[in-house]
């Protein structure tokens, strides 16, 4: 019989993961599901960040170069993905700005300084400031009649934010002190356990697709129930 209780509690917490498998668990992650082929139109790239981030925080910089390569090039990608997401709904926005202030007043200006340009052409390393700047300027000016504007704009900037810094920090090295170990631990296995279960309802009856994810050994089994004797001797 399905037992609920166990698909929503920590799939990798078991003892017998050591710190070495659990890193080497999350590592051949990292790698099969940067690839272009486990990754159709960026659908995990959330995930890839937050285990990146995760990693880090619990193991340091990613040494093997074959995963630092692969997450990488993902991270890169997702960075990309979500500069455009946030250079789509400022356009939006600019249209929105005219419509209530104007195309010559003094608040459009704060938005829009140098029109578009300034946004489309900002190097990816400076673009966080200067989204910063602008959900600023539309909390002030906005917010009051758009909340659900400023909301979405709030969590694109939030996603890229975190995505160029999942990237950056991807070669740099991050101390983990022996109190917060645990802490860190449980936060990757977490993770873990959240993208196993996202990966598992995209591939419902299709079981074999985890073969590109994940290697079974780290995989968690239930042990089945030991027959007592008088089942035994039935």
């Amino acid at each position: 019989m399905l037992d609920p209780v166990r698909l929503v509690t920590d799939l990798f917490k078991e003892k017998n993961l050591s710190d070495t498998n659990l890193r080497a668990f999350a590592e051949g992650f990292l790698l099969r599901v940067a690839h272009a082929d486990n990754n159709p139109g960026g659908i995990y790239n959330t995930l890839l960040v937050d285990t990146t981030n995760c990693y880090q925080n619990l193991y340091g910089s990613i040494v093997d170069q074959k995963v630092k390569a692969a997450t990488s090039k993902g991270l890169t990608i997702t960075v990309k993905n979500s500069f455009d997401a946030v250079i789509l709904k400022l356009r939006g926005l600019q249209g929105l700005a005219k419509y209530k202030f104007g195309n010559g007043s003094a608040e459009y200006k704060e938005f829009f300084p140098r029109g578009m340009k300034q946004y489309h052409h900002v190097p990816l390393g400076n673009a966080e400031n200067l989204f910063i700047r602008f959900r600023a300027i539309a909390t002030m000016h906005l917010l009051a009649d758009y909340p659900g504007e400023v909301a979405e704009l709030n969590n694109l900037i939030t996603a890229y934010v975190n995505a160029w810094h999942a990237k950056e920090g991807l070669n740099g090295k991050i101390d983990v002190t022996a109190t917060g170990r645990h802490e860190h631990r449980k936060a990757l296995t977490l993770q873990l356990t959240k993208s196993f279960l996202i990966i598992a309802s995209n591939n419902v009856e299709n079981p074999d697709k985890f073969d590109d994810y994940y290697e079974k050994r780290y995989l968690p089994i239930r042990k089945g129930k030991k027959k007592n004797k008088e089942e035994i001797s039935e």
